[in-house]
């Protein structure tokens, strides 16, 4: 009865193993529903066991499970030589690691060929490690094919080789106790718990497998929602300044009017009059902060328009050497972010007089720098973020201290029920 029950999962094996190649170097066809494959799972294993009931080790059991396989490889589109090799591959793979464990078995055990085939609990020793070595194999080799890096970490493989390990040592131990009982009950209970091991590292396989698709995917989506959210960020900027230029342009062809009546009329002194007035208008009105340090005039700048567009006064007090010998994609980073979450929390403070301080002095080789902003009460004192999306928020602070930490230093916070102080000092190199 072992040999019956052993034989019945060994062709259950087989046709999931040979599944898993098909699904590897074929496609699905989309008309096909995934329940049909499931069936054709059983069904091919029912032909293997039919086959190997019938035809022994004979080469005509062989040619049939060749011609099974093929019958179900019209499941997908592939062509016609991936419906012939593959199954040939599939077999000769079984065959090849079922030919490995009876030589191990008779070399470690010291059983001869004869008692390793026909004693039933070492014949089920030799089936249960045949096939699990059969899908470490297989699963090298889908992986290997899809090149799904997620799941090439070592974690998965030291997982699948402990998990092999212990399985073949308590299929062994099993094997062990059947020898030593009659009962046939507790012989076929022997058989399932054998099989049971088996089924049940390829179930936390593909449970693993699932799951890091799945834990892929959430990555790949939060990165993005973030990529999407900076895209928002910008465009928003881009807005503001096309509203500046607008309003430059309406502005601007009023005062040419004026500016063309002056003329017009012969009355120069009143006309360079008025145009030095327009002069210190225009570049009194003007966002630009000019520190000599492009990136850093840059971001600033930008940060100046958005927060103004939003009521929020946004004063700087800067002295700077045009040469700063910070990277400055660094200074983007530092006070970009800086910048921005000091307009988000005025942004949410109910005080009407909402404002952002800049300080930034360089002095004796150090940079100090002190950014004060209006703020709400800080609910949460480890400074999380207090949008309702955290996962795709709250990286701005962080974003900060890394490229502050290639500077060997730290930022230092205050904040109060109204106000926030973010400051630091970044020595520089002479």
């Amino acid at each position: 009865m072992i040999i019956y029950v052993a034989d019945f999962f060994t062709g259950l094996v087989e046709a999931m193993m040979m599944f898993m190649l098909y699904n590897t170097f074929c496609v699905k066809k989309d008309y096909i529903p995934n329940w049909v494959y499931n069936v054709g799972i059983i069904v091919l294993a029912i032909m293997i066991n039919i086959s190997n009931s019938l035809f022994g080790y004979d080469l005509l059991n062989f040619a049939v499970m060749i011609l099974s396989c093929i019958a179900v490889s019209f499941l997908y589109d592939t062509n016609i030589a991936a419906r012939v090799l593959l199954p040939f591959f599939n077999l000769s793979l079984f065959s090849i690691l079922e030919i490995i464990v009876l030589g191990a078995m008779m070399i470690f055990g010291g059983l001869s060929a004869n008692e390793a085939i026909n004693i039933p609990s070492y014949r089920l020793l030799g089936i249960i490690v045949s096939k699990m070595l059969s899908l470490f194999v297989v699963n090298i080799i889908r992986l290997k094919y899809k090149k799904k890096q997620v799941l090439f970490r070592a974690s998965y493989w030291v997982l699948f080789l402990l998990m092999l390990v212990t399985n073949i040592i308590a299929i062994f131990l099993i094997v062990e106790l059947s020898l030593n009982t009659n009962d046939s009950y507790l012989q076929n209970l022997f058989v399932i718990c054998s099989f049971g091991l088996l089924f049940s590292t390829f179930f936390a396989l593909y449970l693993y497998e699932h799951l890091s698709e799945q834990a892929e995917k959430i990555y790949n989506q939060q990165q993005y929602e973030q990529h999407l959210k900076s895209q928002i960020k910008h465009l928003d900027e881009i807005l503001v300044t096309q509203n500046e230029l607008k309003k430059f342009k309406h502005d601007f062809s009023h005062c040419i009017i004026g500016l063309k009546g002056y003329i017009e009329n012969k009355d120069y002194e009143k006309a360079s009059e008025y145009l030095s007035t327009l002069t210190e208008k225009f570049i009194s009105g003007r966002n630009i902060i000019e520190t000599g340090n492009t990136a850093l005039d840059a971001v600033l700048s930008t940060k100046k328009a958005i927060a103004e567009s939003k009521g929020i006064s946004f004063n700087t007090k800067i002295q700077i050497p045009e040469n700063l010998p910070i990277e400055p994609i660094d200074l983007c980073v530092i006070f970009g972010n800086a910048a921005d979450n000091a307009i988000e929390a005025c942004d949410r403070t109910q005080n009407c007089d909402k404002k952002i301080n800049l300080t930034i002095i360089c002095q004796d080789n150090r940079l100090f720098c002190k950014i004060e902003n209006t703020a709400p009460p800080i609910k949460d004192k480890s400074l999380k973020t207090e949008k309702a999306d955290k996962r795709n928020h709250g990286f701005g602070l962080g974003n900060i201290r890394t490229a502050l930490a290639k500077y060997e230093t730290e930022p230092s916070i205050e904040y109060s029920d109204s106000r926030f102080v973010l400051k630091f000092v970044i020595f520089l190199n002479e």
